[in-house]
Formats: C-alpha cells, sequence, structure tokens
C-alpha cells in the first residue's frame, strides 16, 4: 500500500512541476490536477487501479484463510519481549568514539546539586547507551567519587520487588530471600545508603507508568547530597517520567565510519592482517550508519571471511 501511495505521490509532484501551481485546484481539491489526462495520466491511474484492486483481493484472501484455518487473534501487549540482561563488566579498550560524551556525563555526575540527582542517557537500540552507562560506572575518578555503586537491569516488565531486591542484594553481598515484602526490602536499603553518596545504574529502562516507580524512588532519597541514579533508555518520554529534566537528559550521538571501521577491524582481523580488504571494509562500516551494534555484529559476522569475495 505504501509503495502505491508513494507512486501516487510522486505523479503528483511531477504533474505540478510540468503544469505549474493551480490555485483554484489547491483550495477545492489538493490531490487532483484536473479533468483532462494525457495518455500517459491514464496509463498510470489503470496500473494504480490495477495495484489497489490486487491489494484488496490478497486482503480478502487473508481474511478468507483466517476462517478456513481457524487463526486467532492474541493480544501482543501481554506478552513480554525476552531482553538481554547487562552487568556492569566492560573492556575499556574495546570502545571506540565514547571519551567526550563519558566526560560530559561525568561532569553532569559531579554537579548534582539535589539530594538524590537523575541523569538520564536516552538514545536509539544499538547506539551504546549501556556501554557508556558502563564507562561511566567503572571510571576512576567515578569509583572514589561514590561511596556506594549499584548496577540493575530493568528491562520490561518493571517490577518494583525485583529491582529493589537486586539493589539491596548489591548493597549487601548477599541473597535477599528472607525478604518477602516491598516496604521491608525497601527500609533495608534506606538504612545502607544513609548519609552515602551513591551512584545507581538503572539500564534499559521502558516503563512509562510513574506510579511504578514511585515508592523506590522516594525510598533513594536518604544519601547525601551529590547521589545519583543514571537511567538508559531509549524513550525521552521515560527520563522525563523519572524525573530528568532536558539538562540531565543526555542525548547520545552516532559514531562517524571511522570509528565503525575501528570497531569493525578490531573484531573481524583477530591478527591485524587487514591491508587488502579495508577498502571494502570502510564501505561495509559506511552502512553501518554510525550504529556502533551494527558495527559490532557486522564484525562477528566478517571474522572468518579472508577474501574479498566472501
Amino acid at each position: 500500500m505504501d509503495d502505491v501511495l508513494d507512486e501516487w505521490k510522486t505523479w503528483i509532484q511531477t504533474s505540478q512541476l510540468q503544469h505549474g501551481p493551480d490555485p483554484l485546484k489547491n483550495k477545492v481539491l489538493s490531490f487532483f490536477r484536473c479533468i483532462c489526462f494525457t495518455t500517459s495520466d491514464v496509463g498510470l491511474l489503470h496500473v494504480v487501479g490495477g495495484r489497489i484492486r490486487e491489494i484488496k483481493q490478497r486482503l480478502d484472501d487473508i481474511a478468507t484463510d483466517k476462517v478456513r484455518y481457524q487463526l486467532n487473534s492474541t493480544d501482543r501487549s501481554e506478552k513480554h519481549v525476552e531482553r538481554y540482561v547487562t552487568t556492569s563488566f566492560i573492556d575499556t579498550h574495546e570502545v571506540k568514539g565514547r571519551k567526550e560524551e563519558k566526560d560530559k556525563v561525568k561532569s553532569k555526575l559531579f554537579s548534582g546539586a539535589s539530594k538524590l540527582h537523575i541523569i538520564s542517557l536516552v538514545g536509539m537500540g544499538g547506539i551504546g547507551k549501556t556501554t557508556l552507562a558502563k564507562l561511566i560506572y567503572n571510571d576512576n575518578d567515578i569509583q572514589d567519587h561514590f561511596e556506594e555503586k549499584i548496577w540493575v537491569c530493568v528491562s520490561e516488565p518493571f517490577d518494583e520487588m525485583r529491582i529493589a531486591k537486586a539493589i539491596l542484594e548489591s548493597l549487601r553481598g548477599s541473597s535477599t530471600h528472607d525478604f518477602r515484602e516491598l516496604e521491608n526490602i525497601l527500609k533495608e536499603i534506606r538504612a545502607i545508603l544513609y548519609e552515602k553518596r551513591f551512584l545507581l545504574v538503572l539500564d534499559d529502562v521502558w516503563n512509562e507508568n510513574p506510579n511504578k516507580w514511585k515508592e523506590l524512588k522516594h525510598s533513594l532519597t536518604c544519601g547525601l547530597l551529590g547521589s545519583t541514579i543514571l537511567i538508559t533508555t531509549r524513550k525521552e518520554r521515560v527520563a522525563l517520567i523519572m524525573g530528568c529534566n532536558n539538562e540531565s537528559i543526555h542525548k547520545l550521538g552516532l559514531l562517524n565510519s571511522e570509528q565503525c571501521w575501528s570497531i569493525i577491524r578490531q573484531i573481524a582481523f583477530v591478527n591485524g592482517e587487514h591491508d587488502k580488504l579495508e577498502r571494502i571494509g570502510k564501505k561495509i562500516a559506511y552502512k553501518c550508519k554510525g550504529l556502533p551494534l551494527a558495527a559490532t555484529t557486522l564484525g562477528g559476522l566478517l571474522r572468518f571471511k579472508k577474501s574479498i569475495k566472501e
């Protein structure tokens, strides 16, 4: 359907360029040029009409098959996509092109003037939000600045009990099986973090319900001035709901082609032999469009490819 509409729009724009603007047409009917069509116009209209009829027939066939094979609709909102569980560990030597952004976020972390400072790393999937959060989490200056550091992979669903238990387990270094109520877990967290400067990373947050987040947030207002929650999320709306303002939202930029090539080269050429493949490798890097995840994935796929043909 999109293809047919694109052809139709292109035809209209081309016609406007050829025949010039028509003020009356713009007022009365923006889609049709006039009653008089050229031979080529009629031919295109015939083709477009035929394609629309084909689409309608395909939809009718799908509806018939649905009844024939007893296919039932399902509510996708009830199903949760299993997401990759992240940890704070990273090899900093493998990361390319994030030093400037790391320094910007660090300066925001050190300038926290409120009881609980909230910062968000926002960007599309695969742009490197979690990687940047790991770089910051493991930075030596951060280690010295914060007395306690906690890393929690949130993902979906936003389970307050699981998140609270994960925070407490990180702080205690032991299991939380003896806790059954959220109230008791949050009390224990407050007792441990009281009058301490802490950094809590909540990675991969999707929840847009402020009520799910409110109790946990209130329990964390017990630390020293400058205590910070660092959030990674794909949605700016999530960052705003969790208490960020425009100044505390850091939107990640894309890498350049050379940085993408560095990632591919590092993964694909473990022995460093890449001279004859560098030209085509850089073309592939350009197609990553600045996404480090795309470069990492392609680097893995190209690891055992040793010829230009491959």
